[in-house]
């Protein structure tokens, strides 16, 4: 159908303000007294079918625009302000809906809320006959109460207790055969002792009155300023690349929320939040029985569930330290509940790019700390991480670990050090903390070693595991500000490394220390002793993980040099200091390994 074969209508309707396809649609078949249905064909809608995808609302085809345009007596801009599509460059979910990629459902299509007293209308004449307006700004999840009457948007009729639009009617008009109806009236099917007759009973139309009831109970100042404030970014005189950036932003923290309630709840408790723990409990029971109702992060269309949830995501985002404000939303670490993560996670990669750059630093706080492939504890890389992993010492400097990582009790200082060489290493590159430490060259268990794990456990016993990550997250931010020095490479050229013999006594003879001293600290020994002394400060790595000198390997006292004390040790440590400067500069320079072996003897 085109506009040459529509014919206008013999009456029409000027739009009200802000109102739906859906909405007008209802107050212009109850004007002309035809069932909607007639009405839809007559404008374009549909071609005979009895079936018009709720999709509609949210936008129109360039020719369905035309027909109902020619149809209703109506400028193509006024039909398109009927559909959600002028909000396209500022509410993401509407752009994604049009282009049939949305991920995390955040539009009503079965479901619409409404407003009593918005329903009543006005003193006018014509909204005194044919009713208020169904607002098109009600299919999004955000708007959940009406600022002008202070009530809650509802979604239930007060008479049947269903969705007003029928529970099982994915259609743009439910019951749209009727003809009669006010478009205010209740089109939820009820059972009935006649009428039409449908799996095995007579069912009939509810046709209670939405616009008389009265809301029970009245939002808070905070819900009231909320919508105020997502209502004004909706605005076309808000910009709408701040105001798009804001929805994103909005609907990643909403939908982690959803995914840790009630860890999620930044807010006191009040009757909102009760309501929405009831909801959220309501969805997560029917987990086994239907997988669908719980794979999407989508808030519930119960407005005072939805106000607690968005309430605590504005909280959030409009927090000065957006991080911190994060850390309570610490996603679930497995069964069915994880999948709403997954949901997350997947749909911050793919808006990643229409975050803030402050929202992408702390979003991937989240994924630092709890990605993980699922497969004995293996975590992803960092999609955001500006460090390689051969930038991390094998033992965290000490300016680091006294400016980051004080104040955890009950932690021994290296295990504390190497733990975050470690989850740095995996934040780069990815893995377990096994493999993670095998490329720092830590050789030992992680049992033995004090690794990640029995580090957190202890840490979230004491409620410092959020301060531990923060602290990791901060030294993550620095690391790549400062001069990147590639400590695996100086790993590699200092592997089976030792003092040459010429350079030990060389050294020796240079440092000012009593002959007797010197004569004690001329032993072989000691030089395999200093050797592993020299190691640590190249690499930056612990003494105990130093790779064994060759010529040691078969010395029964090997322990004894891995210990890394002798005699002398004192007074050769400011000489082995500034040997160990010259050779990080040539390590840091390419030299090879033979340069460094005999280039500095001199």
């Amino acid at each position: 159908m085109n506009s040459t074969t529509v014919t206008p209508l013999p009456r029409s309707l000027d739009p009200l303000p802000g109102e739906s396809l859906t909405g007008f649609l209802l107050r212009l078949s109850y004007r002309l007294a035809v069932p909607p249905a007639d009405l839809l064909r007559r404008t374009g809608l549909s071609h005979g079918s009895t079936y018009v995808s709720p999709v509609l609302s949210t936008g129109l085809t360039a020719e369905m625009t035309e027909d109902f345009s020619a149809a209703t007596r109506l400028s193509l801009q006024e039909v398109e302000a009927l559909t959600l599509r002028p909000l396209a460059h500022r509410f993401p979910p509407v752009r994604q809906a049009l282009q049939k990629a949305m991920k995390l459902h955040w539009l009503f299509g079965k479901i619409t809320r409404y407003c009593p007293r918005c329903l009543a209308g006005d003193d006018s004449l014509i909204q005194q006959r044919y009713g208020g307006t169904w607002h098109a700004l009600w299919r999004l999840p955000g708007l959940f109460l009406c600022v002008e009457h202070r009530c809650f948007l509802e979604h239930l009729c007060p008479v049947c207790g269903q969705p007003i639009t029928g529970n099982k009617n994915r259609r743009l008009i439910s019951r749209s055969a009727a003809v009669g109806l006010h478009p205010a009236q209740c089109r939820a099917s009820v059972a009935s002792t006649s009428g039409q007759w449908s799996r095995g009973q007579f069912i009939a139309i509810c046709g209670a009155r939405l616009d008389r009831f009265i809301p029970q109970d009245a939002p808070s100042q905070q819900h009231i300023d909320l919508q105020a404030r997502i209502l004004a970014k909706l605005h076309p005189r808000y910009p709408a690349e701040q105001s798009a950036r804001y929805f994103t932003e909005l609907v990643l923290l909403s939908s982690l929320v959803i995914a840790t309630w009630p860890a999620g709840n930044l807010e006191p408790p009040d009757p909102a939040t009760m309501t929405t723990d009831r909801v959220l409990a309501e969805r997560r029971s029917g987990e086994e029985i239907s997988p669908a109702a719980f794979t999407s992060n989508a808030p519930p269309v119960e407005a005072r569930a939805c106000a607690a949830i968005l309430l605590n995501a504005d909280s959030i985002h409009s927090a000065p330290d957006r991080p911190t404000a994060m850390s309570p939303l610490m996603p679930p670490s497995g069964g069915r509940r994880a999948q709403l993560y997954n949901t997350w996670e997947f749909a911050f990669k793919t808006a990643r790019q229409d975050c803030s750059p402050e929202f992408q630093r702390a979003a991937a706080t989240i994924l630092t700390k709890y990605q993980h492939t699922g497969q004995k504890g293996r975590r992803r890389p960092h999609p955001q991480v500006d460090f390689r992993p051969h930038h991390v010492p094998a033992f965290l400097l000490d300016k680091w670990a006294v400016r980051y990582f004080t104040g955890f009790p009950g932690v021994a200082p290296d295990n504390l050090r190497r733990s975050v060489a470690v989850l740095l290493v995996q934040r780069a590159k990815g893995g377990s903390a096994p493999e993670a430490a095998q490329f720092l060259g830590i050789t030992q268990s992680g049992k033995n070693t004090g690794l990640v794990t029995g580090l957190t456990r202890h840490l979230r016993s004491l409620g410092l595991l959020d301060k531990f990550h923060s602290a990791v997250d901060s030294l993550a931010e620095e690391l790549p500000r400062t001069s990147p020095i590639n400590y695996r490479r100086r790993r590699e050229a200092m592997f089976d490394w030792t003092l040459p013999t010429d350079t030990w006594h060389d050294l020796l003879e240079r440092t000012s220390m009593p002959r007797a001293k010197r004569d004690i600290a001329n032993d072989d020994r000691k030089r395999m002793s200093c050797s592993i002394y020299v190691w640590a400060q190249v690499t930056k790595g612990e003494q105990r993980f130093a790779p064994c000198p060759p010529a040691a390997r078969s010395d029964p006292g090997r322990h004894y040099l891995t210990r890394g004390s002798s005699t002398g040790y004192a007074a050769l440590k400011h000489t082995l200091d500034t040997h160990a400067k010259h050779l990080s500069a040539a390590i840091d320079a390419g030299h090879s390994t033979g340069q460094i072996a005999h280039s500095l003897d001199n």
